[in-house]
């Protein structure tokens, strides 16, 4: 069986663009938000979170930084759902601390 790869390159607008950048811009934010977070939450009360924690408790974020409206959930969710898999591999011992 023969596995073939292609490459795209992409040129978006300038419009696209600053929406690409966006979309990063949030994503990396929740997932440091979050990040730190639970670190607390461990430190203080010496309790761990999850995915379907963190989903619930973004509702209540986005409620507090009007701009993450202007990103689709979609986005922000899979950015809680990389930290969750990291904090899986971490405790499995696959890789480093996230």
């Amino acid at each position: 069986m023969n596995y073939y790869s292609y490459k795209f390159r992409l040129y978006p607008t300038r419009t696209q663009e600053v929406l690409l950048n966006k979309h990063f811009g949030a994503c990396r934010f929740v997932y440091n938000h979050f990040l730190e977070r639970r670190i607390e939450l461990w430190k203080t009360e010496k309790r761990g979170s999850n995915y379907y924690k963190d989903v619930k408790e973004l509702t209540n974020l986005k409620q507090t930084k009007d701009w993450l409206y202007e990103t689709g959930n979609p986005a922000l969710q899979q950015s809680l759902l990389n930290l969750d898999n990291a904090y899986k591999k971490f405790f499995s011992k696959k890789s480093k601390f996230p």
